[in-house]
């Protein structure tokens, strides 16, 4: 989806707002689609500081569906997006500017999904938990711990002490 923003780089305290919803269904991050759980509005705003630039601002709220790192149950999460950036015209970008500042311009064209995107992979949540206390899963048999005990032994040998072990198994008289 693309957003016209030449009427922002004309005059000096023009100011377009926009409300938009993204056409995005989900989103790509680390080989996994992760689906936008609801249609959300996003604010897209920019406001011509001199002839050849603005000052661009989008925020808004992507509810995104994920699963929990414990347990793998699915949870809803916000995911804000807020973002500010000054943007140049095409044919007045400033000597030494950096193209990759706006790689989301195509001329004087906002590219509203790939601005979003990349948001939402900068704003990922660092871990994701359906709720504070979660339990995880049983390591043994797979059951959601939250949901009740599975009755699996839960202990786990540790594997350093695996040779000696053997060593006293080995001199046991049977």
């Amino acid at each position: 989806m693309f957003i016209n923003l030449s009427e922002s780089f004309l005059s000096q305290g023009f100011v377009l707002t926009q409300q938009v919803m993204p056409d995005m269904k989900t989103v790509h991050l680390n080989g996994q689609d992760y689906r936008i759980a609801e249609d959300q509005l996003i604010t897209v705003t920019a406001s011509c500081l001199e002839k050849g630039k603005a000052l661009l601002q989008v925020n808004g709220i992507l509810n995104v569906e994920l699963f929990c790192d414990r347990c793998l149950a699915p949870v809803k999460r916000g995911i804000r997006i807020d973002f500010e950036q000054e943007v140049y015209a095409p044919d007045t970008v400033p000597p030494g500017w950096n193209a990759d500042e706006q790689v989301f311009m195509e001329g004087s064209q906002l590219d509203i999904t790939a601005l979003i995107n990349s948001e939402i992979v900068m704003n990922w949540p660092p871990k994701i938990l359906c709720r504070e206390d979660c339990k995880g899963i049983c390591t043994i048999c797979g059951r959601n711990l939250n949901e009740g005990e599975c009755g699996c032994d839960p202990f786990v040998p540790d594997v350093r002490m695996a040779a000696i072990k053997e060593l006293f198994l080995a001199n046991k008289e049977v």
